[in-house]
C-alpha cells in the first residue's frame, strides 16, 4: 500500500533496498510484492511483478497469495519472465569501477533518455552545463553501465580513463589481453587494432565502451570505435559536435537533494533535510559530503551541520580551481577536521594529500605500503601506519567514511583508493605552500623510488611500470625547483618515458620528455651536458612523428652545439648524438646527409674504442640501414653493396663481442634478412629470421611485440621460400621447427662463454629447450 512506500517507514525502506541490491533484477527473486491496497509503486521497482489481493479479505487473501506462489502458472510466468528479461548477468568481460550505487539518486530522468540514446547508433557524451565538476556525470555513467551493462545486451563492457591519449592507450592494450587481439610493439597500432575490433563486433551483441573525463573532443575522436559499437563519453566540455549528441546535465533541485541527504544519512526529517539542501549549492558532490557526514555523526542535527557550512562560507576562502562553488568547499573541509580527530585522523590526512598530487584514477594501496618499507622516501605520518595493517585499514576508513575517498578492487593489485579529481584540487589548493612542497615532494620520491630504472628490454618490468606512469603524468605539472625533489621528478618522467617508448606511446613520451627538457632548462644551468643529454632524448622520439620532425631537428643541433663545445672530438656521447641525428635525416630519406652524420659517428667509435667493440656494431649498423634505405630508393648497385658491407660486418663485429645469445644479435640477424629479402633469396632471408626469432625464444621473449613481428615475418619468408609446412606449423603455435636452433645458439654460446668466463656471462636457461647452466 502507499504506507509502506512512505518515506518515514524507515524500516520499509531498508528491506526494500536490501532486497533488491542484493538482486536488482528479481531473478531470485528475493523481494515478492503483494499488492493490498491501490498504490503506486516507486519506479525502481514498478517493473516487477506483483500479487495482487486488493479487495479480498484476510483469508482469502492469504490462500490466493499461497497459492500464486505455489502453483504450476506462477512459475510459468516467472520463467516467461526470465526468458524475456534474457541472461541478466554482466558479460564475462566487464571493467567498470564501483558497483551498483544503492543511493543512486536524482538522475532516473537522465538514465532512462541515456538508455534510449544508447539503443541507437551512435555515441552519447555526458556533460556538465558551465563545464562544472561534480555534478555526477560519471557516477551516472557508471550506474548506466552496471545497470544496463548486460550480457543481453553487450558482448562486453569496457571502461576507458580518457583524461590522457596515454590513458586511452593503455586501456585499450590491457583489452587486447582480454580479447586475445594481437598487440604491437607499437602501442598506438595495437590502440587502433582494438578500436576497430569493437566495431566490427556483430550488431546482435555489442561492446559499450565508456571513455571517462575526456578533456574535450579532439582528445578521443580517434579512439572512438564506430560500426556497431556504444560509446559512452564523460567530460566537463560541452562541444562534441560530429562525434556524439550531448547529454547536459544540471544541478540537482532542492527536493531531489533533501532526497539524497535523508537517504546517505538515514534519519532526519524532510524539514531539516531542506534547510540543508539550499545550502550546498545543488552539486551532488556537496551532498555526498554532507551526507556522509551526518551518517557518521548520528547525533549531531542537520540544523548545526548547516550552521557549520555557514561559518566555513562567510570565512575567507582561497579561490577554487575552476570556480567552484564554495559550499563544496565548505563540506570538504568539515569533512577533514572530522578526519582529523579520529585515532589515526594525522595520517589519514597525509595519505589523502600524497593521493591529490598523484593520478586521479586511482592509486593502488599496494604501492603506497610498499614505499612504505623504504623509510627514506616516504615521511611520517603516513610510514608507521602504512606499515601496519590494522593501523592503515583505520585510516583508510576514515577517509571512506567521511566520503573523502572510496576504494573498489578493481585493480589486479588489490585495493584503490579513488579520490575524485574535483576534491584532489581542493585538497591541493587548501595546503599552505610549505605543505603544498612537504606533500608533492613526497608523493614525487614515491613513485620515483618504486619506477624501475631503464625498462626498455625488461618486459618483466612494464606491468609496474604501468602503474606507475598514469602517477608520472600527474606529477609532471609541478615546479619543484632544483633541490633532491626536482632532480626526482626529473628522473621520474625520463624513466616513465622509456616506459611509455618501450610500450609504443610516442606521444605519451614526448609529452614527458618537453617536460623534462623545462625542467632542466633552469635547474641543470651549471651542467649543460645534462640538459643536452635530456635534449636529445626528447629529439629521438620527435623524430617518430612526421609532425614534429622540425623540433626534432632543432633538439638536435642545440644538442650537438653544447656537446662539441664541451666535449672531445672523439666522445662517444657525440657519436651517439650524430647518429641519431643522422636517423631522423634517414626518415626524411635526405640519404646523403644521413650518412654523413652516420660516417662521422662512426669515425668516433673506431677512434675511441676500436673496430672490435660492440658499440662499433651498432654504429656499422646503423650506417648500413641508411645506405639500405637509400639503395631501395634508387636500386643502385655501389649503395647496396654498401649496405650488404656494413650489415655483415655489424653482424660479425656484434656476435665476436656479444655472443650469439643477446638480443644484438637478434637485431643484426632481422637487418640482414631483411636485407635478402630485398634481394629476393627469401631462403636466407628465411634462414636468418629463424635464427633471430631462436634469439628471442632462448631468451624467454615469446611474448614481445618485436619477437612476434619477427614470427610474422619468418611464416612469409618460409612461405615464399617453399617451406609452407614450417610456416603452416609456426602460424600455429608450433615452436617445433625452432627448438633445434635454439639449441644450437645456446650451444654456441656456451662455446663462447667458455672462451673467457670470468668476463662472459650465458644468463638465464632457455624456457624453450629446459637446459640448465
Amino acid at each position: 500500500s502507499d504506507a509502506y512506500f512512505d518515506r518515514e517507514k524507515g524500516y520499509s525502506r531498508a528491506e526494500r533496498q536490501s532486497m533488491f541490491w542484493a538482486d536488482p533484477t528479481n531473478n531470485d527473486p528475493l523481494l515478492i510484492l503483494v499488492k493490498v491496497a491501490n498504490c503506486t509503486f516507486p519506479r525502481v521497482i514498478a517493473q516487477n511483478e506483483y500479487i495482487s489481493v486488493t479487495g479480498k479479505a484476510a483469508p482469502e487473501a492469504a490462500a490466493h497469495v499461497v497459492e500464486r506462489l505455489r502453483g504450476e502458472q506462477a512459475r510459468k510466468a516467472l520463467e516467461a519472465a526470465r526468458a524475456k528479461r534474457g541472461n541478466r548477468a554482466h558479460p564475462a568481460i566487464f571493467n567498470v569501477p564501483g558497483t551498483l550505487n544503492p543511493l543512486f539518486t536524482g538522475r532516473n530522468a537522465e538514465i532512462t533518455r541515456l538508455h534510449t540514446r544508447m539503443k541507437s547508433a551512435g555515441a552519447t557524451a555526458i556533460t556538465a552545463v558551465h563545464g562544472m565538476g561534480g555534478i555526477g556525470k560519471t557516477t551516472l555513467a557508471r550506474e548506466y553501465a552496471h545497470r544496463f551493462g548486460t550480457a543481453d545486451r553487450f558482448g562486453g563492457v569496457w571502461w576507458v580513463e580518457a583524461e590522457s591519449e596515454g590513458g586511452i592507450l593503455a586501456a585499450y592494450d590491457r583489452l587486447a589481453d582480454k580479447t586475445g587481439v594481437q598487440k604491437h610493439a607499437d602501442q598506438r597500432e595495437t590502440a587502433a587494432a582494438m578500436r576497430d575490433w569493437l566495431g566490427a563486433q556483430p550488431d546482435a551483441t555489442p561492446w559499450l565502451v565508456i571513455f571517462d573525463n575526456a578533456p574535450n573532443a579532439e582528445g578521443v575522436a580517434e579512439w572512438l570505435p564506430k560500426g556497431s559499437a556504444k560509446v559512452l563519453i564523460t567530460s566537463r566540455y560541452q562541444e562534441f559536435g560530429g562525434i556524439a549528441e550531448p547529454l547536459s546535465l544540471d544541478e540537482w533541485d532542492d527536493e531531489t537533494t533533501t532526497h539524497f541527504l535523508l537517504d546517505r544519512a538515514g534519519r532526519g526529517t524532510e524539514e531539516e533535510a531542506r534547510a540543508l539542501a539550499t545550502k550546498l549549492g545543488g552539486l551532488p558532490l556537496a551532498a555526498e559530503q554532507a551526507g556522509a557526514y551526518l551518517a557518521q555523526r548520528t547525533t549531531l542535527s542537520f540544523a548545526d551541520y548547516g550552521a557549520r557550512l555557514v561559518q566555513l562560507l562567510n570565512t575567507p576562502q582561497p579561490n577554487l580551481p575552476g570556480g567552484y562553488p564554495l559550499p563544496l568547499y565548505a563540506a570538504f573541509t568539515a569533512a577533514i577536521e572530522a578526519v582529523a580527530e579520529r585515532p589515526e585522523g594525522d595520517a589519514a590526512l597525509a595519505i589523502l594529500n600524497i593521493c591529490s598530487f598523484l593520478s586521479p584514477d586511482g592509486v593502488e594501496l599496494q604501492l603506497l605500503t610498499d614505499c612504505a618499507k623504504q623509510t627514506e622516501i616516504v615521511p611520517d605520518p603516513p610510514r608507521a601506519v602504512l606499515a601496519d595493517p590494522v593501523r592503515c585499514g583505520d585510516a583508510i576508513n576514515a577517509l571512506t567514511a567521511y566520503a573523502l575517498m572510496r576504494t573498489g578492487k578493481d585493480s589486479d593489485w588489490g585495493d584503490t583508493l579513488h579520490m575524485h579529481r574535483l576534491l584532489s584540487e581542493i585538497a591541493r589548493t587548501r595546503l599552505t605552500d610549505d605543505e603544498h612542497k612537504h606533500w608533492s615532494g613526497a608523493a614525487v620520491r614515491m613513485i620515483d623510488g618504486l619506477m624501475p630504472f631503464n625498462s626498455y628490454d625488461d618486459t618483466s618490468a612494464w606491468p609496474l611500470c604501468a602503474r606507475l606512469t598514469p602517477h608520472a603524468t600527474a606529477l609532471m605539472p609541478l615546479d619543484l625547483g632544483a633541490g633532491e625533489e626536482g632532480k626526482a621528478l626529473d628522473r621520474l618522467l625520463n624513466q616513465a618515458a622509456v616506459s611509455r617508448t618501450a610500450r609504443g606511446d610516442t606521444e605519451g613520451a614526448i609529452a614527458l620528455l618537453r617536460r623534462s627538457v623545462e625542467i632542466m632548462a633552469s635547474t641543470q644551468k651549471d651542467k649543460p651536458l645534462i640538459f643536452a643529454t635530456a635534449l636529445s632524448n626528447l629529439a629521438n622520439r620527435l623524430s617518430q612523428r612526421e609532425a614534429t620532425w622540425e623540433e626534432a631537428a632543432t633538439c638536435y643541433r642545440r644538442a650537438l652545439e653544447i656537446k662539441e663545445r664541451e666535449l672531445s672530438a672523439d666522445d662517444p656521447s657525440l657519436a651517439i648524438t650524430l647518429s641519431n641525428f643522422g636517423g631522423l635525416y634517414w626518415r626524411k630519406k635526405d640519404f646523403a646527409e644521413a650518412a654523413r652524420l652516420r660516417e662521422r659517428a662512426l669515425e668516433i667509435f673506431k677512434a675511441a674504442q676500436g673496430e672490435n667493440a660492440a658499440e662499433y656494431a651498432v654504429a656499422l649498423s646503423n650506417l648500413g640501414t641508411v645506405y639500405s634505405g637509400w639503395a631501395n630508393a634508387t636500386d643502385d648497385p655501389a649503395l647496396r653493396e654498401k649496405e650488404r658491407d656494413f650489415l655483415i660486418r655489424a653482424a660479425t663485429v656484434t656476435r665476436a663481442a656479444r655472443g650469439i645469445r643477446h638480443p644484438d644479435m637478434a637485431v643484426r640477424l632481422n637487418n640482414l634478412a631483411a636485407m635478402h629479402a630485398n634481394a629476393g633469396d627469401m631462403a636466407q632471408a628465411a634462414t636468418d629470421m629463424a635464427q633471430c626469432v631462436a634469439i628471442f625464444l632462448s631468451l624467454d621473449q615469446l611474448a614481445h611485440p618485436q619477437t612476434q613481428q619477427c614470427i610474422e615475418a619468418l611464416i612469409d619468408y618460409w612461405t615464399q621460400s617453399g617451406q609452407s609446412e614450417k610456416a603452416e606449423r609456426l602460424k600455429n603455435e608450433d615452436l617445433s621447427d625452432l627448438i633445434p636452433i635454439v639449441e644450437q645458439i645456446e650451444a654456441e654460446h656456451r662455446a663462447w662463454v667458455a672462451e673467457d668466463p670470468n668476463n662472459r656471462h650465458f644468463g638465464l636457461p632457455s624456457p624453450v629447450t629446459g637446459a640448465r647452466e
